[in-house]
């Protein structure tokens, strides 16, 4: 999917890609695999070029799909050799430095947006995310006073988040190593 903005699927140059198109194609999955099949839709957040209403576009839009599915969240990552990153570096989104780290570095930040994605993924429902995804609401969220509440509590929600996937992977290991070390 990547996106469901009509201007941001010009810049990825996918215009053929519509909503109509994929609630279309959706439905059909669901005709030909009923039951516990789940589909999973990869979406790309944190482009700069997006504006708020053409990334509300894309959640208004997935939030339209039948259930059940997941959504996998993606950083844009500016590949060398791009076009996407040749603009992206004249226009100061990044710089050469930043080429270096960039694919290293895909960690989504903390904001309203990126939290709304991860809360369609929680299966909320339907009501609440219209209210949660109400334009003015979501400006509000997105303000630069907001942002900046946000970059503050952003560290300890890293560290948290890296400390619980530790855990998650020690635990796998370690019961991995009991059953085969019988």
């Amino acid at each position: 999917v990547q996106s469901l903005s009509e201007k941001t699927n010009e810049l990825y140059q996918r215009k053929h890609f519509t909503l109509d198109k994929l609630l279309d194609f959706s439905s059909s999955v669901r005709e030909v695999f009923p039951g516990d099949f789940m589909p999973t839709y990869d979406l790309i957040l944190e482009n700069p070029w997006e504006s708020t209403d053409d990334v509300l576009d894309t959640l208004r839009g997935v939030m339209q799909l039948p259930r059940p599915y997941a959504l996998q969240l993606y950083t844009l990552t500016f590949y060398p050799g791009t076009s996407l990153m040749d603009r992206a570096l004249e226009e100061g989104y990044i710089t050469e430095r930043d080429i270096e780290n960039l694919k290293e570095n895909h960690a989504r930040r903390l904001s309203y947006l990126n939290f709304l994605f991860m809360l369609v993924n929680r299966d909320i429902p339907a009501g609440l995310m219209k209210v949660l995804a109400w334009r003015p609401l979501v400006l509000l969220m997105e303000s630069p006073p907001v942002r900046w509440l946000f970059s503050l509590v952003e560290p300890f929600y890293r560290s948290r988040r890296q400390k619980r996937i530790c855990g998650e992977i020690r635990r796998s290991f370690s019961s991995f190593v009991a059953r085969y070390s019988e």
